[in-house]
């Protein structure tokens, strides 16, 4: 079993964390139940497969701690993820009338991705950041 130490050791795994519970928490939103009611379906299961994926990657780059390099990688691809689910669920809110004060709730459900989004950001900034400065202090061997 992994100490918790051992995981989130650096800034940007709880970056990471936060972008998964964020994720986690959009599914109890009301933004996605409006989706779930889409009598095609497609939508909600393009919402759930993008913000889902990014997840579990996130969840996956988390526990690579040692390779910053395949961290990177995989956290590009998650983020590709990350804005298909916000893209539909920004689909999902302009076909319920866009933003205005009787649909705040799912305004503020869809603000959870951007977050999360933000979040994904700023941890693929510190990780690169890391690596230089691994990169760094091997050149000063």
């Amino acid at each position: 079993m992994l100490k918790p130490s051992l995981v989130i050791q650096r800034i940007q795994h709880l970056f990471l964390f936060i972008a998964v519970v964020l994720n986690a928490v959009f599914f109890l939103s009301p933004l996605f139940n409006r989706a779930l009611e889409d009598p095609a379906s497609w939508i909600s299961s393009g919402i759930a497969a993008g913000i889902g994926i990014a997840s579990v990657m996130s969840i996956i780059i988390i526990f690579i701690f040692r390779q910053r390099t395949q961290q990177m990688v995989w956290l590009r691809r998650a983020l590709l993820f990350q804005i298909l689910g916000i893209g539909s669920s920004i689909g999902v809110l302009f076909s319920m009338g866009g933003f205005h004060i009787n649909l705040i709730d799912e305004a503020l459900s869809a603000l959870l991705l951007l977050v999360a989004f933000l979040m994904m950001i700023l941890a693929l900034i510190f990780i690169r950041k890391d690596e230089q400065l691994v990169r760094s202090m091997d050149r000063l061997r």
